[in-house]
């Protein structure tokens, strides 16, 4: 319940401050995703979905940034789901 209410209390608080997705979904957000995506071992699946969402907010941003980024990002673990699931 303190969750939900401090969840609710926030999301006014950034309808206060006009807070929009355009203004997070920055060129500078989806190179923090996408590196986080590679340290952690991410799924192909979160390529599709940056280029997706990126597409949409209007930020450019081609295959060849994750290559780039995939360069001087270290792997430091391996998340998969078990193969029984």
């Amino acid at each position: 319940m303190a969750l939900a209410e401090m969840s609710g209390r926030r999301i006014m608080e950034m309808v206060r401050e006009d807070l929009k997705p355009s203004k997070i979904l920055t060129r500078e957000a989806f190179d923090n995703a996408i590196r986080t995506g590679m340290a952690i071992g991410g799924s192909t699946n979160a390529i599709i979905h940056l280029l997706a969402l990126a597409g949409r907010a209007g930020v450019d941003l081609a295959l060849a940034r994750f290559d780039e980024l995939s360069r001087t990002t270290p792997m430091l673990l391996n998340v998969r789901r078990p193969a029984s699931i």
